[in-house]
């Protein structure tokens, strides 16, 4: 058949032609018509010319050649229709899976209260005020193991608390509210205040040196303990780095009452191991650093999703160019990675994690350690490794303070009584301590061990390896220098002893 718009030219219309024109499809089914009377004319014992003429009869030059177009123009027909349908195919689907994996998560993040005077405003007053801070870290990294002597003379470091009566001032201001850390939503988000709070530890920790040098040991004590309650406070609200900061604020102050633990009055240890049972009141639960963690981490990787583009970026995660940030190849690659993962399936695994790690904490030393399984996004793979040692670190820290009641206690037994107690239920039964402290190294509210030895009395927790060892301290030798490392890790081997293995 011919077409109108094309002329009475007998070749062949383009195929896109054939395919939008109305009249040449009507002619396509004319042409099928003709082509299945052909193959019926063919089929029935005709004369032999009949085809000929009924071709002569459409204006056709010759029935062989008039098929062959037929045929070949059905073909292309049939292939242009297969390729239409599966490019459509494929960006419908391609369209409805690029929708589903960026569509909301519906995921809402809680925003705690806060306290009417916070805490917070007061210690990050005070940390503003700090001066001299780099001469307070010079003091304390200058001064020996016995505390006795330092290269700065006893004059300038009154002068240095002096300058600094407004922060100390500040500081205590703050220890007569709640305290409640702002949340944090986003990567982000500077958090400076963390390390002008390290920086009032160790301010409190100097103005402990300085009484201890004037003979003043009950105020030393009281500014070390001024230390360790910084450090249970700013935990409260906190993610996993306030925990740490705390932990750090807190063993600034332990270190000085260890070092002075054997020069204390029985009414100094008594007063210090009073004040300890109330700050442990204090203590947050690592569990609670861990949900905040949590939330922390969905309102951030929803503020970086909220970018169309957000896929593409994420090939700056571990990967630069030349220029510093990633390379065309290192972002597509990056975007191809991702493409099997939504936005809801990303926060779910990583929900599902810090909700395992929160288990983890609370059952601590019960549950195994929980690790990641199956496939992981590039997203978790790099944010889900960072919590593995948190609650060994928790632990502990728990267990110094577990360790340095226990010794306040039987440092005001010995001087009051003349002698040493034969377990450490005699503690409790003579009113010292309310009951004999928890080993969080132990399952079942085990609590701490106690023998009698030559060289004295031996308090320990069993450590992180969980295996009593007869109160043999964790040691280990360095490489570089032949001493032994008493900081305890998450694979430490030995027993945690009082006085030995601190702060």
């Amino acid at each position: 058949m011919s077409c109108t718009r094309l002329g009475d030219a007998p070749s062949q219309a383009p195929a896109l032609h054939r395919l939008l024109c109305r009249e040449c499809r009507h002619g396509n089914r004319a042409d099928r018509m003709i082509g299945l009377a052909m193959d019926c004319l063919n089929a029935e014992p005709v004369p032999p010319d009949g085809p000929a003429r009924v071709m002569r009869a459409l204006s056709l030059p010759c029935a062989s050649l008039a098929m062959q177009q037929v045929l070949r123009r059905r073909s292309a027909d049939r292939l242009w229709r297969r390729a239409l349908a599966v490019v459509m195919t494929l960006i419908v689907v391609s369209y409805t899976w690029l929708w589903w994996i960026d569509r909301d998560p519906g995921v809402r993040v809680p925003e705690p209260p806060m306290p009417l005077t916070n805490a917070f405003d007061d210690f990050e007053a005070a940390g503003l005020a700090v001066t001299m801070d780099d001469r307070i870290g010079e003091a304390l990294s200058e001064l020996p193991r016995d505390r006795k002597a330092s290269a700065t003379s006893l004059a300038d470091l009154e002068k240095i608390i002096r300058q600094n009566d407004e922060a100390l001032r500040l500081v205590r201001a703050g220890f007569q509210h709640e305290y409640r850390e702002p949340p944090i939503r986003s990567f982000s988000q500077t958090l400076p205040h963390y390390a002008r709070d390290r920086g009032l530890a160790r301010l409190l920790a100097l103005e402990a040196l300085v009484h201890e040098r004037r003979g003043r040991m009950a105020r030393a004590n009281a500014c070390d303990l001024d230390a360790i309650e910084l450090g249970m406070r700013i935990r409260n609200g906190g993610t996993v780095i306030g925990a740490l900061v705390g932990y750090a604020c807190a063993a600034i102050g332990r270190a000085g009452l260890w070092d002075r633990l054997d020069r204390m009055s029985a009414q100094d240890a008594r007063a210090a191991l009073e004040r300890l049972d109330r700050l442990e009141r204090l203590r947050v639960p690592v569990a609670d650093n861990l949900i905040e963690e949590k939330w922390c981490g969905v309102a951030s990787l929803l503020e970086i999703m909220s970018d169309p583009r957000w896929r593409w970026h994420l090939g700056d995660l571990g990967s630069t160019g030349v220029d510093g940030g990633a390379t065309k190849l290192q972002n597509l690659a990056a975007y191809l990675a991702m493409l099997p993962f939504s936005k809801r399936a990303i926060l779910d695994r990583y929900m599902y994690w810090l909700d395992r790690q929160v288990a983890y904490a609370r059952a601590y030393p019960l549950m195994p350690e929980p690790k990641p399984e199956g496939s992981l996004d590039r997203i978790n793979e790099v944010l889900l490794p960072v919590f593995s040692s948190l609650v060994h670190k928790d632990a502990s820290e728990r267990s110094m303070h577990s360790l340095l009641r226990a010794s306040l206690a039987l440092r005001a037994y010995r001087l009051e009584r003349g002698g040493l107690p034969r377990s450490l239920d005699d503690l409790v039964r003579t009113g010292y301590i309310d009951a004999v402290p928890e080993d969080p190294f132990v399952a079942d509210g085990s609590t701490l061990r106690y023998r009698l030895s030559p060289g004295g009395p031996v308090v320990y927790s069993v450590g992180p390896d969980h295996v009593d060892n007869g109160g043999a301290p964790i040691g280990q030798e360095t490489t570089f220098r032949r001493e032994l490392s008493r900081t305890v890790q998450a694979d430490s081997i030995g027993d945690v002893v009082a006085g030995i293995n601190k702060p």
